[in-house]
């Protein structure tokens, strides 16, 4: 809106307007999947190309469970913790605005990246610490009492 031939809130004028931005046909899609917000840039095809992934990931650790070492136990007990890591994860990408980490590290990329993993995989791991204790403390506090009768099967002869 115009009073005047000048512009009111900011406004530019219509001859000073920049050009919109056009599409780049040269550029590849950027991005990648992400399961934990749903976003798939393939669509159907990323989605069977994770599942297969995931189903090769298990089938390499249920070959690599056949031994007993550090690695198979440190695998083991993130799996256990599975759900607290994804729910948490889930969380943090949601209310952690990493991309102002990233770039407050552009001219440095490689110390950016390794710098948010350590920051996001602490959180992570602390959360996760403080869920398990808080579950060890409910289970020391709230033991579990069985209300059923014990059966007494008898033989019939």
């Amino acid at each position: 809106m115009h009073l005047r031939g000048v512009p009111l809130g900011g406004e530019q004028p219509d001859d000073q307007l920049p050009p919109p931005p056009q599409p780049c046909k040269e550029q590849p899609t950027t991005g990648t999947d992400c399961v934990s917000t749903a976003e798939w840039t393939l669509g159907p095809i990323s989605i069977l190309l994770d599942g297969l992934a995931g189903l090769l990931f298990v089938r390499l650790f249920l070959r690599l469970n056949r031994h007993r070492n550090a690695f198979v136990n440190f695998f083991e007990a993130i799996g256990r913790r599975s759900l607290y890591i994804f729910c948490v994860h889930t969380v943090e990408l949601t209310a952690i605005p990493w991309y102002l980490f990233a770039a407050k590290y552009v001219d440095r990329p490689v110390l950016g990246i390794c710098l948010q993993y350590i920051l996001s995989l602490g959180s992570i791991w602390l959360v996760c610490a403080l869920l398990q204790r808080r579950r060890d403390l409910v289970i020391k506090l709230f033991p579990a009492r069985r209300h059923t009768p014990q059966v007494h099967y008898t033989p019939r002869h």
